[in-house]
């Protein structure tokens, strides 16, 4: 009796049910020849697009909502950063010398008046000029005499382009006062752009009055 080494049909049939069995339990398929009718089933099936319209509603939705959480997350940022704006007293950048100077006069108790400074009453010709502040003010304080609108009235504000220009200024004023001793004495004190000059006419410890509310 001859013995056929290739398994029978019944055999053949028996092993394709056990592997679809085992396929089955796995959780997979076995794979096929995908067709012109038939896709292959291992390739993931995408769903359609849409039309241009819809495509382009998708993405302003999706646009939409990206923006939305990047406003959400941007809330605590901005409210701390206003926070810690109001709780900032005395010199800011935005301020005017005139506003500096009511501020001042607040918590000076000898000040009168302020006057704003204008390039008509600007006694040192410097407002709006080239190399000049940009603002200024003076304050007349009770304690201090003048003959005309200056820092010797009480004290003056100026408002430079920048730190390092009210700086140049104050050095320029020191050095001046040093190499020429019959020029009055003034306390100045800088504070971002703005330069606050108190005349020396007033003791040390009213000077200090001014100063403390310009700098804090």
């Amino acid at each position: 009796m001859i013995i056929s080494s290739q398994p029978s049909h019944s055999d053949r049939t028996a092993d394709a049910d056990r592997e679809m069995r085992l396929y089955g339990q796995l959780g997979v398929f076995e794979p096929t020849k995908p067709s012109a009718s038939q896709p292959d089933p291992l390739t993931p099936v995408l769903p359609p697009l849409g039309s241009p319209d819809q495509l382009r509603k998708r993405n302003q939705k999706m646009i939409k909502k990206t923006a939305a959480r990047f406003t959400l997350a941007a809330v605590p940022l901005t409210a701390a950063v206003a926070l810690l704006a109001g709780c900032t007293h005395g010199v800011g950048e935005a301020e005017t010398a005139t506003g500096i100077a009511n501020h001042l006069k607040a918590a000076v108790p000898s000040v009168g008046k302020v006057v704003t400074i204008t390039e008509d009453n600007d006694p040192n010709d410097l407002i709006g000029r080239p190399s000049g502040y940009t603002d200024a003010a003076i304050i007349y304080d009770s304690a201090a005499e003048c003959t005309e609108p200056g820092v010797d009235c009480g004290a003056t504000i100026e408002i430079w382009p920048s730190e390092a220009d009210a700086t140049a200024r104050k050095e320029y004023i020191q050095s001046n006062i040093k190499s020429i001793p019959m020029l009055n004495k003034e306390y100045d004190t800088v504070r971002g752009p703005a330069l606050l000059r108190v005349t020396g006419q007033i003791k040390p410890s009213r000077a200090e009055v001014y100063a403390t509310p310009f700098t804090s």
